[in-house]
């Protein structure tokens, strides 16, 4: 991979980053993004919380595309972390005029939506117009606006939010949206709504370590016997009843051959349609498609998109029996076969994260190889405000698991939470693994308030455990790793003051673990594939987990990891460098001295 050189010579005409002064350790990325924006080098960026990665970005990316007549795309995983781009735009909107727009799906800015269905797409009448008047896109574009402030300035006017920001985007220097906007499955392009060329464009990639996962789920099809019974009750398929019947009974004909996470051959369904209906599975997906008017199209978009996944990627898909949902699942297993196009043909694109991390890695499973850099840069934050301890004498490896190991993980836990002074996050592997946990933390009488995070909690119900931590600050929060309060969650003004995570959060055996690992062993070899799909996804989780605890150059708090493997040295060593575990005879006595220093 292309690395970057070190100084060049400065030839921008704007200077755009919000901010009057570049912090240590975030003038070096801005230098880097500066000089791959210029120069249409992608750049892969491990970039720790604090470093300023969205001002950082998206200044250099604007110098760039504003000189270029280019385009800035900058892509969230979540609605919520659209915000923090805005904010940005809004203060480099005050150096200099830029236009933006803020978009999210189309269901999400809908006014008239009714049970879940949009008017537009299910042929009804929408009181609000699809016909945007000039003024309105311009009064869009006259200040950058949080898609909630274009929603509301839509209603004033009787217009449709979603095609106001899609005129509007036509015209604009920057659009924040979602990676669905370039990386669906069968997703027409953003650019091509809006007449913009990708080649001219920069694409910035927001908590990129999310990415590859998002492309597998997108591009994940599923067929169960209730999608294909509504197609055969269906009205408007009445001239495909025949085809899908075929397509039903090799479907129950599969289930029944198959033991639960056995592979199929593409062959099982394809050979009985194209004997009986002269047309295999992506033909039928094909005619289906062209005969549904958009309102019923969405009613059997699953059953449509299962059809045109099933041998489209050919060996870069696996497809197999699930018998607990009486399915057939077919999933894509090399992401790079849709990243890669992306870019090869842009611009410019930007991945950044606090941990995407090893950043090559993600190159890699992008299918990046030329005009790219992999930069791993510090966190900015003091080292000595951080205490990471690794305490070795429980173990969360399944065949490892007992009662005693249980009630062992639920005594550190609680050992460490009397010696605390502020709340206390702990993470777990599963909720099994919780649930077990917490039983026996209940007869030791915790002197803490105990919240635990559930399955299926709304938003609301989260919130509401947050502003418990900040009113009480004697909190024992328990959560699962990987889920809400790990990611995407910030807990401002040191509300957290040690992140305990209970176990090493390697992803359990599945069927597209191993497909992917074993395809990546030929390309890669048998070690760094295990480290890819193995050791490097838990680093991964363990750092986005214990990055909730220090949000400013201020915070200080300790980070616990329960599980005998933070002690080995192949473990310990893949970790970056700033994240340094320390061993402790008395760990309990290190967390009590560390809070100590703070009160002196």
């Amino acid at each position: 991979m292309e690395i970057l050189s070190g100084a060049y010579t400065r030839d921008i005409q704007r200077d755009l980053f919000p901010f009057n002064k570049v912090r240590k350790g975030q003038d070096l990325f801005l230098e880097h993004a500066r000089e791959c924006t210029r120069h249409g080098i992608h750049l892969f960026a491990h970039a720790p919380t604090g470093l300023g990665k969205t001002a950082v970005s998206i200044a250099a990316a604007l110098e760039h595309t504003l000189q270029s007549e280019g385009t800035l795309f900058f892509l969230t995983a979540r609605q919520s972390q659209h915000a923090a781009a805005i904010e940005t735009a809004k203060m480099i909107h005050d150096r200099e005029e830029i236009r933006v727009v803020d978009v999210i799906a189309q269901e999400d800015m809908c006014l008239a939506k009714r049970e879940k269905r949009l008017q537009c797409k299910n042929n009804d009448a929408c009181f609000f117009s699809k016909e945007i008047p000039k003024e309105i896109v311009d009064r869009i574009l006259t200040r950058p606006l949080h898609v909630q402030e274009l929603i509301r300035l839509c209603l004033k006017e009787g217009v449709c939010p979603y095609f106001a920001a899609t005129h509007a985007m036509a015209g604009s220097n920057l659009v924040v949206c979602d990676y669905n906007h370039f990386f669906a499955f069968n997703s027409r392009p953003i650019l091509d709504k809006i007449g913009k060329k990708i080649s001219e464009s920069v694409i910035i990639i927001d908590e990129g370590h999310n990415l590859p996962r998002r492309i597998v789920e997108n591009h994940t099809g599923m067929l169960t016997m209730h999608s294909i019974q509504r197609a055969l009750n269906s009205k408007s398929l009445r001239k495909f009843r025949e085809d899908i019947d075929i397509l039903r009974i090799a479907f129950l004909k599969v289930l029944s051959a198959h033991s639960d996470k056995e592979r199929v051959n593409t062959k099982e369904l394809d050979d009985m349609l194209i004997t009986n209906a002269c047309t295999d599975t992506e033909g039928l997906a094909r005619e289906i498609s062209e005969e549904l008017e958009p309102y019923e199209l969405l009613k059997h978009q699953n059953l449509i998109d299962f059809l045109s996944m099933w041998h489209r990627f050919g060996n870069s898909s696996i497809r197999y029996v699930d018998r607990s949902s009486k399915s057939i699942i077919v999933r894509l297993i090399d992401p790079s076969l849709i990243s890669r196009p992306i870019f090869d043909s842009a611009h410019c694109v930007i991945v950044m994260s606090g941990t995407l991390y090893p950043p090559d890695m993600f190159a890699d499973l992008l299918g990046v190889e030329k005009r790219c850099a992999c930069r791993r840069y510090p966190s900015p934050f003091p080292t000595n405000n951080r205490l990471i301890l690794s305490i070795p004498q429980v173990s969360s490896k399944y065949i490892m698991r007992s009662q005693t190991t249980y009630s062992a993980m639920a005594k550190i836990i609680m050992d460490i939470s009397d010696v605390v002074q502020g709340n206390v996050l702990c993470f777990f592997t599963s909720y099994d693994f919780l649930n077990e946990v917490r039983s026996r933390i209940g007869p030791m009488k915790a002197r803490r308030h105990i919240l635990i995070e559930r399955k299926g909690y709304t938003k609301s119900q989260k919130e509401a455990m947050i502003i418990e931590l900040k009113r009480s600050r004697h909190c024992l929060l328990l959560a699962t790793i990987g889920g809400s309060f790990s990611e995407g969650v910030d807990f401002k003004d040191n509300i957290i003051s040690c992140v305990i995570i209970a176990g090493f959060p390697m992803n359990p055996p599945s069927i597209e673990n191993d497909a992917i690992k074993q395809r990546f062993e030929k390309k890669i070899g048998k070690r760094r594939a295990e480290l890819y799909f193995d050791i490097y996804p838990a680093i991964s989780k363990v750092l986005q987990a214990a990055g909730r605890a220090i949000r400013s150059e201020n915070d200080r708090a300790v980070i616990a990891l329960l599980d005998q493997r933070y002690s080995d040295h192949n473990i310990k060593s893949a970790f970056p460098n700033d994240f340094q575990i320390m061993n402790s005879q008395d760990p309990i006595k290190a967390i009590h001295d560390f809070f100590r220093v703070e009160e002196c």
